[in-house]
C-alpha cells in the first residue's frame, strides 16, 4: 500500500515552517505521540522488508526511521514527516553529528531514508546536491575520527576464562566467535543443525550474511584442540549443548547480537583491558589479525572470513577444504600457545598487561 501524494499546498507550508531551523542543535526530549501516526509510520517501515533479506537490517531500518520521527517531532515538523525535504534532512544530519553517532550509523540511516523514498515513488532528499556535499563532508570528518574496535586475541580469551568467571555459554560464545570470525549478527544465527561434526571438529554452515543477501550460503571450519580442552571450541559447544538441552533446530546462542558485544567487553575486562575498546567485531578482527601475523596468505584467510576483494566476488570455504584453512589452523595454534602460557582451570594472577604491550606481541 502506497501513501497518497501530499497536497502541494501542504508541502509549501512545511517548507516555510522549517527554513529557520536548517542546522538545529541536539533534539530535546519529546512526548510520545497519540499512536495513530506511529502505527502508520510502522506500516511504512514494514514495507522496507522487501529491500533486505537480513532481519537485522530490517530491524535497523525501522529503528532508523523511528529516530527520524523523533527528530521531526522535536523540531515541530508536522506529521507524517514524509516525504522528507532536503532542508529537513540537512538539520537531521547536523543533529546526528552533534549526538556523536558513528559514521556507519549515519550512513545506514541515510540508506533507510533513501530506501523508503524509492519504494514510495518519491525523490530521495539524498539526491539533493547540497545534501550530497554535506554527506561527503561528514564522511571525511568522521572517517578521520573513527575508532575501530580492538582485536580479540587468543591470549585475551584464555586470560578471561582463566579467571573462573566465564560461564559455559559465554565460553562457547568467545571460542565460537574467535574461531569462526563471524560478525556478531552471524554468531547468533546458526542452529545446532547448522553444525556438522567432522573428525577434525565442526563444519559451520551460514545460510546468509551481510555480504550474502541472496542466501547462497557458506561453510567455515572450527578445529578441535583436544590437548587444551578448556580452550577447545568444539568441547565448549558440546558442553553448552549439554547444559542448554535445546532441540536441533534451535539457535546455538538464543540471544540478541548486543549480547555478543557485551560478552566480548566483559571478557576484555576480565583479562585486564578497557572494555570500551572491544565489541562484537573484535572476534572478526582478531581472527584476521592473527592469521596475517602468522604468515597466512590473505587470499586463504579471506575464504574463512568471507571478505569481498576487489578482484573477485565472494569467496566461500567449501566442506572439503574448510578444515584445512590455514586461518583456522592459525587460530587453533594461537589457542594452544595461550593454553600453554596459562592454566585456565584455575584463577590466574592479576593481569597487568596493557593494551599497548599486547599490540607489541
Amino acid at each position: 500500500m502506497v501513501l497518497p501524494p501530499m497536497p502541494k499546498r501542504e508541502i509549501s507550508k512545511r517548507r516555510t515552517r522549517v527554513t529557520a531551523i536548517a542546522v538545529p542543535g541536539p533534539a530535546p526530549l519529546v512526548q510520545a505521540s497519540d499512536g495513530a501516526d506511529d502505527a502508520e509510520y510502522q506500516r511504512i517501515a514494514d514495507e522496507l522488508s522487501g529491500y533486505s533479506h537480513a532481519s537485522s537490517t530490517q530491524r535497523a531500518y525501522r529503528s532508523d526511521l523511528k529516530d527520524w520521527e523523533t527528530y521531526a517531532r522535536s523540531v515541530k515538523i508536522r506529521s507524517p514527516f514524509l516525504p522528507i525535504l532536503p532542508i529537513w534532512l540537512r538539520g537531521y544530519l547536523a543533529q546526528m553529528v552533534e549526538r556523536k553517532l558513528s559514521l556507519s550509523t549515519i550512513r545506514r540511516r541515510c540508506a533507510a531514508i533513501t530506501c523508503l523514498h524509492t519504494q514510495q515513488g518519491w525523490r530521495s532528499p539524498m539526491e539533493d546536491p547540497e545534501i550530497i556535499e554535506l554527506h561527503k563532508s561528514i564522511s571525511r570528518r568522521l572517517s578521520c575520527q573513527s575508532n575501530k574496535k580492538e582485536r580479540m586475541t587468543a591470549s585475551i580469551v584464555s586470560d578471561a576464562i582463566a579467571t573462573g568467571h566465564v560461564d559455559l555459554r559465554d565460553r562457547a560464545i568467545l571460542l565460537f566467535g574467535i574461531c569462526t570470525a563471524f560478525r556478531r549478527s552471524e554468531i547468533v544465527t546458526p542452529t545446532w543443525d547448522d553444525l556438522k561434526p567432522d573428525k577434525r571438529g565442526f563444519l559451520v554452515h551460514l545460510s546468509h550474511s551481510k555480504t550474502d543477501q541472496e542466501g547462497k550460503g557458506s561453510v567455515v571450519g572450527i578445529l578441535e584442540i583436544p590437548e587444551v580442552p578448556v580452550l577447545c571450541p568444539v568441547a565448549a559447544l558440546r558442553a553448552w549443548r549439554s547444559e542448554s538441552f535445546t532441540s536441533s533446530d534451535a539457535r546455538v546462542f538464543p540471544v540478541c547480537d548486543r549480547t555478543i558485544a557485551r560478552t566480548a567487553k566483559r571478557a576484555a575486562e576480565l583479562a585486564g583491558f578497557d572494555p570500551d575498546l572491544f565489541g562484537g567485531h573484535s572476534f572478526r578482527s582478531g581472527f584476521a589479525t592473527n592469521a596475517a601475523e602468522r604468515g597466512v596468505a590473505m587470499e586463504l584467510w579471506m575464504k574463512h572470513t568471507r571478505h569481498i576483494s576487489s578482484d573477485s566476488a565472494k569467496g566461500y570455504a567449501q566442506s572439503n577444504d574448510a578444515m584445512a584453512n590455514p586461518g583456522a589452523e592459525a587460530m587453533r595454534d594461537a589457542l594452544r600457545e595461550a593454553g600453554a602460557r596459562t592454566t585456565p582451570t584455575s584463577p590466574s594472577p592479576t593481569n597487568s598487561t596493557t593494551l599497548k604491550e599486547e599490540k607489541k606481541k
